[in-house]
């Protein structure tokens, strides 16, 4: 089953069946939501980690226009009619409404909702969901162990060849300067042009 059988569920249908079913004035907000969740279908287009349902979730039929008063009514609801990898998946879709940026939904929840949302969003970005995953820290299968010399050797020449070894365009080369026709002293270009030049301070009006 795609959803548990509750009453969230039907609330959430009930919303989506009235937008359905009806024409917004040009003057509303809308935005477009996807009545089962883009996240959960494994040929999904946004980043991150892939679901578990086939078929297309742009498809037409899949996606409905709210107000944004219905859409984040319908994320919170997702967060009750799921539950599992679902539901980590739905608090970590509860991000975008408690951005800084983003008043307007903000503006819809009080600050016992916002704290929920924003806890759950914040454990649903650990283990497998978060896109580091197995990439740093304790997931990270080098964790604790010590890194092969070879690796730091390639490392550190690496680096030295970047910012002052032969693999630097500047390597043997005096940085180029220049002299300030009006306080008659010479700067590095970075310098000259940033406070030098027609900017000087010693410049006659």
């Amino acid at each position: 089953m795609l959803f548990i059988d509750n009453k969230y569920t039907r609330w959430y249908y009930a919303i989506i069946t009235n937008a359905q079913a009806r024409t917004l004035p040009e003057e509303t907000r809308k935005e477009n939501h996807h009545i089962v969740p883009e996240c959960f279908f494994i040929n999904r287009k946004r980043k991150g980690p892939k679901g578990w349902l086939e078929g297309n979730p742009e498809d037409s039929a899949n996606k409905v226009d709210l107000t944004i008063e219905e859409h984040f009514v319908c994320h919170w609801l997702l967060t009750k009619m799921t539950e599992g990898k679902a539901l980590q998946k739905m608090h970590r879709a509860m991000l975008p409404f408690i951005k800084g940026n983003n008043q307007q939904h903000r503006s819809r929840m009080n600050s016992r909702i916002f704290a929920m949302v924003r806890e759950n969003a914040a454990k649903a970005q650990t283990g497998e969901l978060n896109h580091m995953y197995g990439k740093r820290g304790v997931d990270s299968p080098f964790y604790g162990k010590k890194r092969p010399a070879h690796v730091g050797e390639a490392v550190r020449a690496a680096r030295l060849g970047k910012n002052s070894g032969e693999l630097n365009p500047m390597w043997g080369k005096k940085m180029p300067r220049e002299t300030c026709p009006h306080c008659q002293k010479s700067f590095a270009m970075g310098m000259y042009v940033r406070w030098h030049g027609d900017k000087c301070k010693h410049k006659r009006q």
